[in-house]
């Protein structure tokens, strides 16, 4: 789905272009009337803006502003292509340095909702803004070189290994400074409300590389972990749609109620304090 003009009278959006090591990155924020709080759509790698139009459109149908943003060197953003999975570590960290330097966006409840590799940067950004509220990861891995060597293991097999090293320091030296994060360390250190989705048939992220296979390591009480079964929502791609595409409105309003929990728990916290 891509936005068109028929969508501008129900969901009118205005440019929000965000700055990420030198580079515009082209987004859009959408407003909800009278909104109970903020989602960031995290997304994952080659995925732009437009990608998660049909929960965007029910996130603010729930009452929530919205910013979407084509990643680093994706679609219509600037940059030289994507250097590798935690280029989205990086692009929503600096949404979220953006968005704490607007007044009307600062003060609402902040949530984050990832994909695939932008899953994996909610969970990890949990750590570093202590501003979010809740997050919600589909599909998404533990740590980045862990799932490197998955994706090496089901090209080459246990030839993957030979190489393994020469591919680590290459990552290592790309992202000196974040390589080695793990979203279930992150989740443990920020305690942030977490709901990790993961889909049992997943080629891209495999169980054991998944947030969701690292439940035992994650000492957070407030993360929630589902795991979808359903043959035609178990993929990579699919968790949040039915078998045509469209929307999965139960799923979704799991979604929201997880949301909408948080946002009362915000307001009652502001009352009292």
């Amino acid at each position: 789905m891509r936005y068109d003009q028929s969508m501008e009278s129900s969901y009118p959006r205005d440019a929000f272009d965000l700055y990420a090591d030198g580079y515009i990155l082209h987004g859009f924020l959408y407003e909800a009337p009278d909104s109970r709080g903020l989602v960031v759509i995290s997304n994952g790698i080659g995925d732009g803006a437009d990608s998660h139009l049909p929960e965007i459109m029910c996130f603010v149908d729930e009452g929530y502003d919205v910013i979407s943003y084509d990643g680093t060197g994706t679609r219509a953003s600037e940059g030289y292509g994507v250097r590798g999975i935690s280029q989205p570590l990086i692009d929503l960290d600096c949404a979220l340095d953006t968005i704490q330097t607007k007044e009307d966006l600062s003060g609402l409840p902040l949530f984050v909702y990832g994909h695939s590799a932008g899953g994996y940067a909610a969970a990890v950004s949990t750590a570093s803004h202590p501003e979010i509220d809740g997050i919600v990861c589909l599909c998404a891995f533990d740590n980045p070189l862990e799932e490197l060597l998955f994706r090496a293991k089901g090209y080459a097999g246990p030839v993957a290994y030979a190489g393994y090293p020469f591919m680590a320091v290459s990552y290592m030296a790309t992202f000196p400074d974040i390589y080695d994060l793990s979203a279930s360390s992150s989740l443990s250190a920020s305690k942030v409300p977490a709901l990790i989705v993961a889909g049992d048939d997943d080629k891209v992220v495999p169980f054991d590389a998944n947030i969701y296979s690292k439940q035992a390591l994650i000492d957070d009480d407030d993360a929630v972990f589902i795991l979808v079964e359903d043959d035609e929502r178990d993929g990579h791609c699919d968790t949040a749609y039915t078998a045509d595409d469209g929307l999965d409105e139960t799923f979704m309003t799991t979604v929201t109620d997880f949301l909408n929990s948080l946002t009362t728990t915000y307001e009652n916290e502001k009352i009292v304090s």
